[in-house]
């Protein structure tokens, strides 16, 4: 959904400042309630949303979320939906969902308080008064039984361990037809094919211009692209192949759709349906 797609070139980090054209917001020296390992969030945000400038794959699984939420409700215009998206960081697969369910209440579920600031930029921006932010981490939120309808979880799960918990957390969370949309790194990043894959777009003319605009930002890309791996190769974030993936989802009492790998390889992606819930699988 090419619509939902944000404008990414208004946002800026100079400094320690996060900026936009109609102000700026000071970064605190606090740390974010996430696991403090690689990857500084507090000033991560601009630059998540710039690599999702350049990268084709990004949007795909947007799109595939949308393809998928719509195909499980049609009446999206009029469905009054509960939707959660975990680590939503700053709210693109947020927004593009809460303009297709405009009657849902759609839940933003992130910890730290700079990605939640871009994410309200973007909700204000696109007038959407159905999201609601929660400040907070996965473990602290109140998760209910058979609550939700939509839970979506993109490149967060690696860190909410133990992994098979929290995928049981989900499963039960999940109304009887409600699904589960997941995409997770699982592979060691390597920040030169990150480069190249980004160079060899544009100069295949896919995001030409955004291409040439995140130069400066390059430096600060590629060090937490390599902090990341560094953090995946100590065993701290969890890693896994698409295979077991797979095995692990469906483990947790999932039914698995669709999984596949995807961002280069370095990545799995599932739709998932919550299966038979027994009620006596509660840790």
């Amino acid at each position: 959904m090419r619509g939902a797609e944000v404008t990414l070139n208004k946002t800026s980090i100079t400094n320690g400042v996060i900026s936009r054209e109609n102000g700026e917001y000071e970064l605190s020296n606090g740390t974010a309630d996430v696991p403090a390992h690689g990857i500084e969030w507090d000033t991560y945000g601009p630059l998540l949303d710039i690599q999702a400038g350049l990268t084709p794959d990004y949007w795909e699984n947007v799109d595939l979320l949308i393809e998928a939420a719509r195909k499980a409700y049609p009446d999206s215009a009029e469905a009054e939906l509960r939707i959660c998206d975990i680590g939503a960081g700053t709210g693109n697969f947020t927004t593009a969902i809460a303009e297709v369910f405009p009657r849902a209440e759609v839940v933003h579920l992130e910890p730290n308080k700079h990605m939640n600031f871009l994410a309200r930029t973007k909700f204000a921006d696109a007038g959407q008064k159905n999201v609601h932010i929660v400040e907070s981490d996965f473990n602290s939120f109140d998760w209910q039984d058979q609550a939700w309808d939509i839970i979506i979880c993109v490149n967060a799960l690696y860190m909410l361990a133990p992994q098979a918990q929290t995928l049981q957390t989900i499963r039960r969370a999940l109304r009887p037809n409600g699904f589960f949309y997941v995409v997770d790194f699982g592979r060691e990043q390597d920040a030169s094919q990150w480069f190249w894959y980004f160079l060899k777009n544009a100069l295949k003319g896919i995001n030409t211009k955004k291409y040439i605009q995140s130069i400066p930002k390059w430096p600060q890309m590629l060090a937490s692209a390599r902090e990341g791996g560094k953090t995946q190769v100590e065993g701290a974030w969890w890693t896994h192949e698409t295979q077991e993936f797979g095995e692990t989802l469906e483990t947790a009492g999932f039914e698995v759709d669709g999984l596949t790998a995807c961002y280069c390889g370095f990545a799995d992606r599932a739709v998932c349906r919550p299966g038979t819930q027994t009620g006596d699988d509660h840790p």
